[in-house]
């Protein structure tokens, strides 16, 4: 079951989980975790 909301850590709130928010949490997550880009560096 998918949730209806995903937390976006650069926003810091829940925002709805709809399938270009899950591709922008993926890339966000990528460049934070894969690439070290700091989430101050990265814009909402």
């Amino acid at each position: 079951m998918q949730s209806d909301y995903i937390w976006d850590p650069l926003r810091r709130r829940s925002v709805r989980n709809t399938p270009e928010e899950a591709v922008r949490q993926w890339f966000i997550s990528v460049l934070h975790e894969g690439m070290g880009v700091p989430e101050h560096m990265m814009g909402s």
